[in-house]
């Protein structure tokens, strides 16, 4: 038998390998514990599908530790980020059932902060800091009023403010630290040694939050780009204002799409630099959830915030924020829904107490929103981006309407120039109604449609306004129309702009005055007009110049851009028109001087006569000259008045033969010769017969020359002299073109032929010049 000390030794090895394997299946019962902690919080980790979800790994990990019974009353992790000098704190506080989020603590401006960048540098292991009275009370200071950590909720700043004492246990991790915080002492060394095995699993679940995170932001960013993209196709195209209106709510869609709220309000403000407006398209959504733009112009000095926003602009200043809070928020859009040119209408009672306004500045304005929250650094990162993007659209949108201006301005000049060549190429006024036609046809191409156009003469000594005009389509017309300008509807009114030195006249008729406007038109005026082109309205536009206007008819008034183009072709038609009156002029002067050296031979020749038979020389260069300025007849010559023995004394040139015909005809042989001497009786200064059919015979008669005998149709141009005439005989169809030149012309040759006196002896004492103005009257006495 065994003794008594040999039981004992057995029972004591006995119960020493009972507490040994009792102590051993404890700790495969705490490591059992262990992995099962790590492994939730690695399932947890290994489940995250958004870099969100880290916080529900953090609460899962304070859990598992709370549960192993060695964490305190919060843990945290801290993800240092050495590039932008800042850490991310992620913190679960026991007993707040609050979600932990992130918080970031920028700089190194505190003692703690310092050594907690020192511990995950140096990757220095088991460290504690140990916050005790009045150093966790600086802490707390410095945590909660100058950091992120300040936005915590006020119930876990109150829990942690209410511990007197803080011992940190950290750990170090490849991105950061791992803290757990307790109110009576740091951790153990098989916390520590637990923790650090948290550590490993917590880095497996960065790693892995990481790659996701990644694949968020390059999942993100394809999001952004593409609407990026889908908005720079649409700004691409801008042409309009209106396109500018479609890129905004386009723009403003893509916004809401990426996470902005549909309550914002968003839009794009270009500003003048001349005055204080913004020409502003904002985009913002109904009750019903539509889309809705207002566009306007905006008076920049209507509130503080308007005034900050073009100071930001001015200074280029990328970001500028204005919060609208209390009373300033009623003030702000009252003034806006006041505003005469900007007819946005913002519910106000659907307003909240608060606004946040941001402005992102471009080269040419500001990309805006209005918010009942502030935007996070994600939404502000994209507006600014959607910012640059429309900075460099509507930069290319300002080019192509450059060019496209400079297009429709080389479309204008072109214009204008066929204008000015074909008022250039006048030489009668009859051809301003081809110019009429051509000014319609070159407006008409310009996109301006006008019903008829209209060029108006004024002839104010005259009481007149001459009107060459198209018809209705542009047709033209080769007829001269003559209007009093005291026609009370329209060219009084055109007449009394133009007298006062208007530049242009809009004339609006309706009613009983347009009725009025078109029977003159047609009964007094003789304008032809079509009654399919006529309207319960009917709106004339006249733009002045120096001797008239440029008028054109319309069913409705003309756009801003057509009445700046009319203005221009009456600018270019002023220009040219006074050209071709000064044309007129300068051959008329030069006309002038062709009948003076005309004249100055036929006296040459007349007072070097020394015998009535070189009467034959003195006609034929009287012939000559007159055939060169143009006239075309069948004989001239003179006739001497006999009155004693009622004899009409001729001599007339036969330009067949070149010979002088000399023959005598009675005073009063026929009415022809009585209505002559009559004529010559009275001293008309000239006389005019035509004589057809049976009178003509009857003349023809009495001794007319032999080569007029054969005419048909005669007259006579007879320029009286005190006792002879100047004698012309014409074909009518020539005299009808050549009669008002005639009637001066040949008045003015009578002063160069020769004078009789009643004995039938020359007197060439008339082709001497007059020395003095005694002289110059006796010349002119019978």
């Amino acid at each position: 038998m065994k003794s008594e000390a040999q039981s004992k030794a057995e029972i004591e090895q006995l119960h020493r390998t009972l507490e040994k394997q009792a102590a051993e299946l404890e700790s495969k019962n705490r490591e059992l514990e262990i992995e099962a902690a790590l492994e939730k919080v690695r399932e947890r980790a290994m489940a995250m599908h958004k870099s969100e979800e880290l916080s529900e790994v953090i609460a899962v990990l304070y859990e598992q530790t709370s549960l192993l019974e060695f964490a305190g009353w919060g843990c945290g992790i801290s993800i240092f980020n050495k590039e932008e000098n800042y850490l991310e704190l992620w913190i679960s506080v026991h007993p707040e059932k609050i979600q932990p989020r992130r918080y970031k603590i920028f700089g190194q401006d505190h003692d703690l902060i310092i050594k907690l960048w020192d511990i995950w540098t140096k990757k220095k292991s088991n460290q504690f800091i140990d916050l005790i009275g009045p150093k966790k009370k600086d802490y707390d200071d410095y945590v909660f009023s100058k950091t992120e950590l300040s936005q915590i909720p006020e119930q876990v700043i109150q829990f942690i403010r209410s511990k007197p004492n803080s011992f940190a246990s950290f750990t170090p991790m490849k991105c950061g630290l791992i803290s757990f915080y307790d109110s009576k002492s740091s951790l153990s060394k098989e916390s520590f040694a637990i923790l650090q095995r948290f550590a490993k699993v917590f880095d497996q679940a960065y790693t892995r939050f990481l790659d996701l995170q990644k694949a968020e932001v390059q999942a993100r960013e394809a999001q952004i780009e593409s609407a990026l993209e889908r908005v720079r196709s649409l700004t691409m195209a801008m042409h309009t204002s209106e396109d500018v209106g479609k890129c905004i709510v386009r723009m403003f869609d893509e916004l809401t799409a990426l996470g902005l709220s549909k309550n914002a309000r968003t839009g794009i403000g270009i500003f003048n630099q001349e005055n204080e407006n913004m020409e502003v398209w904002t985009a913002s959504r109904n009750q019903k959830d539509e889309f809705k733009i207002d566009i306007g112009i905006l008076d920049m000095t209507l509130h503080p915030l308007l005034v900050e926003a073009r100071k930001s602009w001015k200074s280029k200043t990328p970001f500028h924020q204005y919060i609208l809070e209390g009373d300033d928020v009623k003030r702000y859009f009252t003034a806006i829904n006041s505003s005469p040119n900007y007819h946005a209408q913002v519910n106000k009672q659907h307003l909240t107490e608060r606004v946040y306004h941001y402005d992102f500045v471009f080269n040419h304005g500001i990309l805006f929103s209005f918010t009942d929250a502030p935007l996070p650094e994600e939404q502000l990162q994209i507006f600014q981006r959607f910012s640059a993007l429309f900075n460099q659209t509507y930069t290319r949108y300002l080019d192509l309407q450059k060019a496209e201006a400079q297009a429709r301005e080389a479309q204008i000049e072109a214009a204008l120039e066929r204008v000015r060549a074909r008022t250039m190429a006048m030489h009668k006024s009859e051809e301003l109604g081809e110019v009429a036609a051509v000014l319609f046809d070159q407006f008409e191409a310009l996109g301006a449609t006008p019903e008829r156009l209209n060029i108006g003469i004024v002839r104010e000594a005259e009481r007149i306004i001459e009107w060459w005009s198209t018809e209705q389509g542009g047709k033209q017309i080769d007829h001269l129309f003559k209007g009093t300008i005291d026609e009370p509807t329209t060219i009084s009114k055109v007449f009394s702009g133009w007298k006062a030195g208007k530049k242009s006249i809009e004339i609006d008729l309706s009613g009983q005055e347009l009725k009025e406007w078109i029977s003159y038109l047609q009964k007094e005026l003789g304008l032809p007009f079509d009654k399919k082109f006529q309207r319960d309205r009917r709106v004339h536009f006249a733009c002045c110049y120096s001797h008239g206007m440029l008028l054109v008819s319309t069913p409705k008034p003309l756009p801003e851009d057509s009445k700046v183009l009319l203005q221009r072709f009456s600018n270019v038609f002023e220009q040219t028109y006074t050209r071709f009156l000064d044309l007129l002029k300068a051959e008329a002067q030069a006309r002038e001087a062709q009948i003076e050296a005309a004249l100055e031979r036929v006296r040459a020749r007349a007072m070097a006569m020394h015998q009535t038979s070189e009467l034959n020389e003195v006609s034929m260069v009287l012939y000559e000259e007159l055939i060169k300025l143009g006239f075309q007849f069948i004989s001239c010559g003179f006739e001497i008045i006999l009155e004693e023995e009622q004899v009409l004394n001729v001599w007339n040139h036969d330009f067949n033969q070149g010979q002088l015909s000399h023959f005598q005809m009675p005073l009063k042989g026929d009415n022809t010769l009585k209505e002559r001497y009559e004529a010559w009786k009275s001293r008309k200064a000239i006389f005019l017969q035509e004589l057809q059919g049976i009178a003509l015979n009857k003349h023809l008669r009495l001794g007319a020359p032999e080569n007029v005998k054969n005419e048909k149709d005669l007259i006579s141009i007879f320029q009286i002299l005190p006792i002879s005439a100047l004698l012309i005989f014409q074909k009518v169809v020539s005299m009808l073109l050549e009669i008002a030149k005639y009637k001066l012309i040949t008045r003015r040759f009578c002063f160069v032929s020769p004078r009789y006196s009643s004995r039938h002896t020359p007197d060439f004492s008339i082709f001497k010049k007059p020395k003095n103005r005694q002289e110059r009257r006796r010349s002119k006495q019978p």
